[in-house]
């Protein structure tokens, strides 16, 4: 019987994560500073991360977006590669419309959009309308937040936004859109593991 080799990689990573718990620790690891890591939503809400990337070399972008529940979960997540856009707000800004569609076609209510784009997320916590080079985006995402029962937005540091950062510097890798449900690509695994306590 021959195994496909994802599922090898799969079944290995689990139960070396098993085994890992499973040893005793001689001291504790060090707990990172209050808001420096991935925190979950409230509870019966979920979470979406996205991030974006450039890739000047090949004159794309990548765009991710990563919903998880109040467990930390990982409910879907995607990719998408687009011709590079004129200016890393726009990367951002697209990055986030993409995580929000994603969400409404899975049907979600309750909804924290967060990204490390302060600009961006300012931009959008504002209820005025925007006339800069991306705010026909941002007027999309707010049409797109009817969809909603609750949605609000969130800025983190980069380092509480690391699974989306990881995807977008992976998008180049998969077709020009990749969804996973409940799963993440495997470049991507050890970041996501390093973010549960």
């Amino acid at each position: 019987c021959v195994a496909p080799l994802a599922k090898i990689i799969g079944l290995a990573t689990d139960c070396l994560l098993e085994f890992q718990s499973a040893q005793p620790s001689s001291h504790p690891p060090p707990k990172p500073a209050s808001g420096s890591r991935w925190s979950p939503p409230e509870s019966g809400w979920v979470k979406i991360n996205f991030d974006g990337a450039t890739f000047s070399d090949r004159n794309l972008a990548g765009l991710a977006g990563v919903i998880r529940d109040d467990r930390g979960l990982v409910m879907a997540a995607c990719t998408q590669t687009i011709p590079l856009p004129t200016s890393v707000e726009m990367v951002e800004v697209l990055a986030a419309r993409t995580a929000l569609i994603l969400a409404q076609d899975l049907n979600l209510n309750q909804v924290q959009l967060e990204g490390d784009s302060e600009i961006i997320i300012n931009a959008l916590s504002s209820g005025g309308r925007d006339s800069s080079s991306f705010g026909h985006i941002l007027e999309d995402i707010k049409a797109l937040s009817l969809a909603f029962q609750s949605l609000t937005f969130s800025h983190t540091r980069r380092i509480g936004n690391k699974l989306a950062h990881c995807l977008a510097r992976s998008a180049c890798n998969f077709s020009p859109f990749q969804v996973w449900m409940e799963e993440i690509p495997i470049g991507c695994e050890s970041v996501y593991y390093s973010e549960f306590p």
